[in-house]
């Protein structure tokens, strides 16, 4: 799962996922949060990944250099885009690992001091502030 979380957030001048510990944030989810099922599907995404390596490379994904790992990775993403209602499963899990590197990364402190503006403080707390100071306003 490490290979598959560095390639879709490789190390460059800011932090992989690796640095960031996404991987002991997808163990987390995975341990604590997802159901039978949802572990059982997620698993097979892994072996999904693991045999297209195979079949394309001869080799497992864990075998292959970084570039080929994201070559292979965005071959599954696109062949999931196109599956429609074919091959559910990869397309689950290719949204299901996406999803969980993304958040876990972003989560992460190497992430939001290294890759986003980092501002512990941005603001001072005005508790007296007059409505008419207010040029626009938002809702939903």
């Amino acid at each position: 799962m490490r290979c598959i979380c560095e390639a879709i957030i490789p190390e460059t001048d800011t932090p992989g996922a690796t640095t960031a510990r996404v991987p002991d944030f997808i163990k987390l989810i995975y341990d604590d949060w997802f159901t039978a099922e949802e572990r059982r599907e997620f698993l097979s995404g892994l072996y999904i990944v693991d045999g297209y390596a195979r079949r394309r490379h001869s080799q497992s994904f864990i075998r292959q250099p970084l570039s080929i790992q994201q070559d292979i990775f965005r071959s599954l993403q696109r062949e999931a885009e196109e599956a429609q209602d074919r091959n559910i499963d990869l397309r689950e899990f290719v949204a299901t690992i996406r999803e969980l590197v993304v958040t876990g990364y972003f989560m992460s402190e190497a992430a939001s001091k290294n890759t986003l503006a980092y501002n512990p403080a941005p603001m001072s707390y005005e508790g007296d502030y007059a409505l008419d100071n207010v040029n626009k306003q938002w809702t939903y």
